[in-house]
């Protein structure tokens, strides 16, 4: 009965693994494009 029990905690805990995996890409994703730019720009400074 306590395996059963913990299925659900189980279940939430996996789900929120894959949510914060999913988070982590996109704001990685997010990090290189801005990163990309700053550079863009921080090159323009300079030339």
């Amino acid at each position: 009965m306590a395996v059963a029990g913990s299925l659900p905690a189980m279940a939430i805990i996996a789900g929120a693994a894959i949510g914060g995996m999913a988070l982590g890409i996109v704001t990685a994703t997010i990090g290189k494009a801005i990163g990309r730019e700053v550079g863009k720009w921080l090159d323009g400074l300079f030339d």
